[in-house]
């Protein structure tokens, strides 16, 4: 995805790029002396990794996807590769260097998948993400899937410096229409179509998208200018229920 779905010349923000746009914001200009962590969580398919990346480039923030093999010292090497630094020494170091090169920059962190931060329960590196809020000063957004709050209340000296807790939502009509523009361009899909694969997908955001790209191709094989639930019918979608195994002669 872009980091804007755009509609002629306007931009609109999907309700999930809103909403972590809002806590972005919040964090960055709270109070002093208030904690600055936040959290974004929601299932997988909402359009969390889209909003994280939507919310760094309009607010410049730092956006770093953690990974299921990482550790401390890779933690470091990608915020400073993000900051245009070449990371040096032992994992200590990094960890200095990191800290003054964040303090610097004074720049929201997004760390996307933040689960992966507390995979290890012996020295998990959600203890090196509360040490960077604590030295750097910046705010820090963690993102992750639905449990990541009641996950992190396993560490009490995280848990008390988190600000907010923001959960993703399953995409609306408003959001339905905005990626039906995005997705089929130039093709009318009309609201009981709309709400037809909304409710389908249960408002996941990435299924829709799938499903509009698939309804405008259709469409336009058809040489149809506006596609309603009555003219689809019971067309299948590209995506339906997973296929049963096949057996092995």
């Amino acid at each position: 995805m872009t980091h804007a779905l755009t509609t002629g010349n306007s931009i609109k923000p999907l309700r999930n790029v809103a909403a972590l746009t809002l806590l972005a914001t919040e964090l960055m200009d709270r109070t002093f002396g208030l904690p600055g962590l936040g959290v974004f969580h929601g299932p997988s398919g909402l359009g969390k990794s889209f909003a994280s990346a939507s919310v760094c480039a309009s607010l410049d923030a730092i956006h770093i996807s953690v990974e299921s093999d990482w550790t401390a010292s890779m933690l470091y090497f990608a915020i400073l590769a993000e900051l245009g630094v070449r990371a040096k020494g032992t994992v200590a170091e990094k960890s200095y260097q990191c800290k003054q090169e964040l303090m610097r920059a004074n720049r929201l962190l997004i760390l996307d998948e933040a689960d992966y931060l507390i995979k290890k329960r012996a020295s998990p590196m959600i203890e090196r993400v509360r040490d960077i809020h604590d030295k750097a000063g910046i705010p820090i957004i963690l993102v992750g899937m639905e449990e990541l709050p009641q996950k992190l209340r396993q560490w009490e000296q995280v848990d008390n410096r988190i600000y907010r807790w923001v959960g993703a939502e399953r995409a609306d009509m408003q959001d339905a229409q905005m990626l039906a523009d995005h997705y089929a361009p130039g093709i009318n899909i009309t609201a009981d179509l709309l709400d037809h694969i909304r409710i389908r997908n249960d408002g996941v955001v990435r299924k829709m998208a799938m499903d509009f790209a698939y309804v405008a191709q259709q469409a336009q094989m058809m040489n149809l200018s506006t596609m309603s639930l009555d003219k689809w019918g019971d067309a299948p979608f590209l995506r339906n229920e997973a296929p049963t195994a096949r057996r092995v002669a």
